[in-house]
C-alpha cells in the first residue's frame, strides 16, 4: 500500500506540473499547504518544513530549500524571534521578523520562484497569505582576473556568475544616482533574472526602451546564458556578424555605460552584453583606455593589419600560384613553383588541409588540462608542421602562410567575431579557386555592402566609417589623446554630448622659474 501511495503521489505531482495555469491562492489549513508543497517537489531531500507554535498559540509553516538559504540567519532572525512573539500575524513583518526584506503574497506562481530562488516562506494557520523573507545565501567564486580579456595594464577585476554581485562592481565604480538598474524575469521554468543597466541622462531612452521591448518579448523555458538571450535580442539574427559585444572587465563596462550605452546582466554568466556594438567595438580592449595614446594607436594599427592577413593572406596566395599568375614576378613565382615540384596535392587542398590541421590542434589544446593544453599546442605544431612537410604533403610557403594566418585569427580582441572570419576565410579560399583574382575583388564587395546594409539598436554597422563621422573618428581605427575628447561618441546618440568641461574663467597655471630651482 506505501509504494502504491507514493505512485499516487508522483503521479499527483506530475499532472499538478503539466497544469500552468493553476491560480489557487494559499489555503488556510497549513498542513494541506506542506502537504501540497511536498507532493510539487516530488518528496526532494533538500525540502525542509516545519511547523512551530509561537508564544500566542498561532501555528505558522516554514519551509525553505537547504542550501540554497542561510540557516543560521533562519534560525536566529526567524524561527527563534516567532516562537517568543506575542503579536498576531499580521503584524510580524513590523516586530517580529527582523531580516532585511519581507514581502506578503497570496498566489502560488509568485510564491514559487521565491522559494526556488532561496526565500524562506511563512504560512500562519488561518490566513490566506504567506510571508517571503529573504534568507538568500549566495554561493559565489571569488573574484579573478579576466580570462578572455586580459590586459598588462589597469584594473584586472572581472564579473562573476551572481548577479547581485555584478551589480555591486558597476555601482563601485560608477557612484551615479543615475545608474538604474531594471529587472526582467525570464523563462517560465526557472524564472531567472535579467538586469538592464543604463545611465539614466547620458542614454538615449529610445535605445533603453527598445532593449527592453525585446527582452519582455522573449518567450522561453530556460535562460541558460547571455549569448542565447544576446541571440533573441540582436538586430540580424541570422548574419554571422555579431551585432552584441560581450565583455568581463569590469572598467570596460563602465566606460561603455558613461558613453551612454546599455549594459545586459544575466544571473549565472559572468558575461556582460555591451550594446550597440559597431564593428570597430570588436577591435577595442579594456587596455586601450588604460595606456598611453601612441601605443593604443599603433595597437590598433596591428590589428587591422591582421584582420587583411587573415583574409586576404591564404587566397592571394591560391590566386598567384593558380589563376593568376601572369600578377606574380618570375623570379618569385620560380620559387614558389618550384616548392610544389613532387607533391600530390595542388596549393588548395594544401590549405584547406593545414586549415583543418590548425583546428583540431586548437580544438585539442582548450579541451585539455592547461597544465597540458601548452604542452600540445607548441608539440603539436612544431611536430605536426615538421612531419607533414617531409612527409611530402604540403610545401614549406603554406606552413608559413597558414601558420601567420592562424596567430592574425586571433588579433581580433572579441572572440565573437573570430568564428566569422574563419568562415569568411573558407568562402574567399573557394571563389580565388573558382574565379582568381576578380573572385576574390566580388566576394569583397559583397562583404562590404552586406556590413554597409547592418544596423545594430539603430547604429549603422560600419560607423564612424559609413557614413563618415568625423567626430567619433577620434576613437576608431587611432585612439586620440584624451586631451582632445570633448563631446561622447555621437553614434549611440546620448543625451549629454559634452565629456569634458572647461574651467570657467583664466586659469592662474603655477609655474617654476628656473632661477626658483636650487640646490640644497
Amino acid at each position: 500500500m506505501q509504494h502504491i501511495q507514493q505512485a499516487a503521489d508522483r503521479l499527483l505531482a506530475e499532472i499538478n506540473a503539466w497544469n500552468p495555469l493553476k491560480p489557487d491562492g494559499i489555503g488556510k489549513d497549513i498542513t494541506a499547504v506542506e502537504k501540497y508543497l511536498q507532493t510539487q517537489l516530488l518528496k526532494s531531500p533538500d525540502f525542509i518544513s516545519r511547523i512551530i507554535q509561537t508564544a500566542r498559540g498561532e501555528r505558522v509553516l516554514i519551509a525553505y530549500i537547504d542550501g540554497l538559504v542561510d540557516t543560521t540567519m533562519v534560525d536566529q532572525d526567524i524561527i527563534a524571534p516567532l516562537l517568543k512573539t506575542k503579536v498576531p500575524a499580521s503584524s510580524w513583518n513590523q516586530q517580529s521578523l527582523h531580516t532585511g526584506h519581507v514581502s506578503q503574497e497570496s498566489r502560488w506562481d509568485k510564491i514559487w520562484p521565491k522559494l526556488l530562488s532561496g526565500n524562506t516562506i511563512l504560512v500562519p494557520e488561518g490566513s490566506a497569505y504567506a510571508w517571503i523573507i529573504d534568507t538568500v545565501k549566495y554561493m559565489q567564486r571569488s573574484i579573478g582576473r579576466p580570462e578572455t580579456e586580459a590586459s598588462i595594464r589597469g584594473p584586472q577585476e572581472a564579473f562573476n556568475e551572481v548577479v547581485l554581485t555584478q551589480m555591486n562592481q558597476i555601482r563601485r565604480r560608477l557612484r551615479d544616482s543615475r545608474l538604474s538598474f531594471q529587472a526582467i524575469q525570464l523563462g517560465h521554468l526557472d524564472h531567472h533574472q535579467v538586469i538592464v543597466a543604463a545611465l539614466r541622462g547620458v542614454v538615449n531612452p529610445g535605445l533603453l526602451e527598445t532593449v527592453l521591448y525585446r527582452l519582455r518579448r522573449i518567450r522561453i523555458d530556460a535562460v541558460p546564458n547571455a549569448t542565447q538571450i544576446g541571440s533573441l535580442i540582436r538586430d540580424h539574427p541570422y548574419s554571422i556578424f555579431p551585432t552584441l559585444r560581450y565583455s568581463e572587465h569590469v572598467d570596460f563596462v563602465v566606460w561603455a555605460l558613461e558613453q551612454g550605452k546599455v549594459a545586459v546582466l544575466v544571473d549565472g554568466d559572468p558575461f556582460v552584453m555591451i550594446l550597440p556594438a559597431t564593428m570597430w567595438d570588436f577591435y577595442k580592449t579594456p587596455m586601450d583606455y588604460n595606456s598611453s595614446w601612441y601605443d593604443a594607436s599603433f595597437v590598433r594599427f596591428i590589428r587591422m593589419a591582421g584582420f587583411f592577413v587573415t583574409l586576404y593572406f591564404p587566397s592571394l596566395y591560391i590566386v598567384f600560384t593558380t589563376t593568376n599568375q601572369n600578377l606574380v614576378p618570375y623570379q618569385l613565382l620560380t620559387t614558389i613553383m618550384g616548392s610544389h615540384i613532387g607533391l600530390p596535392f595542388p596549393p588548395i587542398l594544401e590549405a584547406v588541409v593545414m586549415i583543418f590541421v590548425i583546428e583540431i590542434i586548437r580544438e585539442a589544446a582548450l579541451r585539455l588540462p592547461k597544465a597540458l593544453s601548452t604542452v600540445l599546442g607548441t608539440m603539436g605544431a612544431i611536430v605536426v608542421g615538421t612531419a607533414i612537410v617531409k612527409a611530402g604533403f604540403v610545401s614549406n610557403q603554406i606552413i608559413v602562410i597558414m601558420t601567420i594566418t592562424a596567430l592574425s585569427f586571433y588579433s581580433v580582441p572579441s572572440y565573437e567575431l573570430v568564428g566569422t572570419w574563419r568562415l569568411v576565410n573558407f568562402l574567399l579560399l573557394a571563389a580565388s579557386q573558382l574565379w582568381g583574382l576578380f573572385g576574390v575583388l566580388w566576394v569583397s564587395l559583397a562583404l562590404i555592402v552586406e556590413l554597409d546594409s547592418m544596423v545594430s539598436f539603430g547604429v549603422p554597422y560600419l560607423s564612424p566609417g559609413i557614413p563618415i563621422n568625423w567626430r567619433d573618428l577620434k576613437d576608431s581605427i587611432v585612439r586620440l589623446p584624451l586631451a582632445l575628447w570633448k563631446r561622447r561618441l555621437t553614434a549611440v546618440r546620448p543625451l549629454r554630448f559634452v565629456w569634458r568641461y572647461p574651467l570657467q574663467g583664466k586659469s592662474m597655471q603655477p609655474r617654476l622659474k628656473r632661477h626658483q630651482v636650487k640646490a640644497r
